[in-house]
């Protein structure tokens, strides 16, 4: 566990230094955005923004996302890789999905019963869990599962 945090903080380390210097601020980084999560995929960085939607980094180039490209919002608040590759992402408005250039959205109406995701997470059975402000949901990559939180 403790090499994990140790691998973690490097990369925030790292990801400071390619966000923060000044003379290589490009308007596809991050740089000064509110960053608010942060997901690795391999060589792959993502990173969730308050407000700038979700940045991906590859080979050096940064290509930002935004609810123009698919994104449910710009607002993002947790992600998650999932044991299949698939980029998950919370936001204050419902969750998405991203696989093989395909957005997909998770709303109340697919059986969320609050919108705001707080967090997601993968359980070892490759479940999907989904926390909002007023409960948390499970996908069992089939159905949901909602459990409501009472005072």
């Amino acid at each position: 566990m403790k090499a994990k945090s140790l691998q973690f903080l490097l990369l925030i380390f790292l990801l400071g230094i390619l966000c923060c210097e000044k003379d290589k601020v490009d308007k596809n980084e991050p740089y000064d955005k509110n960053m608010t999560a942060i997901a690795t995929q391999g060589n792959i960085v993502w990173v969730g923004t308050k407000g700038n939607g979700l940045y991906k980094l590859e080979g050096g180039e940064w290509i930002n996302y935004t609810n123009s490209e698919g994104l449910l919002s710009n607002q993002i608040s947790s992600l998650v890789i999932d044991n299949e590759g698939k980029l998950w992402i919370g936001t204050n408005i419902g969750g998405s999905k991203f696989s093989n250039d395909v957005w997909t959205r998770y709303v109340t109406s697919d059986g969320l019963v609050n919108e705001y995701v707080t967090c997601i997470t993968e359980d070892q059975q490759n479940n999907i869990w989904i926390l909002t402000q007023e409960g948390f949901f499970n996908y069992d990559h089939a159905e949901w599962f909602g459990y409501m939180i009472h005072n």
